[in-house]
């Protein structure tokens, strides 16, 4: 059984190979998930094997905020 680790994605992280089969998903981690995460825009978290650098899997929160006056009438609680 192989042992998997989670942690914030860092410089030190190898994404190169990475591929998911998404091609926007692929394309966000390559060229926008860390300058994203430096601007405190949204925070990549990364699963790797053990002890290993290559990233596995990723998912990205990003922080947002929903103004009630921005929803539609129906969605108005």
């Amino acid at each position: 059984m192989t042992d998997y680790a989670l942690s914030a994605l860092s410089d030190g992280h190898d994404i190169s190979t990475f591929a998911c089969g998404e091609e926007s998903l692929d394309r966000w981690l390559s060229n926008e998930a860390r300058a994203a995460q430096r601007s405190w825009l949204s925070r990549t978290h990364v699963w790797t094997e053990l002890g290993a650098s290559e990233v596995l899997a990723y998912f990205t929160i990003l922080p947002t905020t929903i103004k009630p006056e921005g929803l539609s009438n129906k969605l108005h609680a």
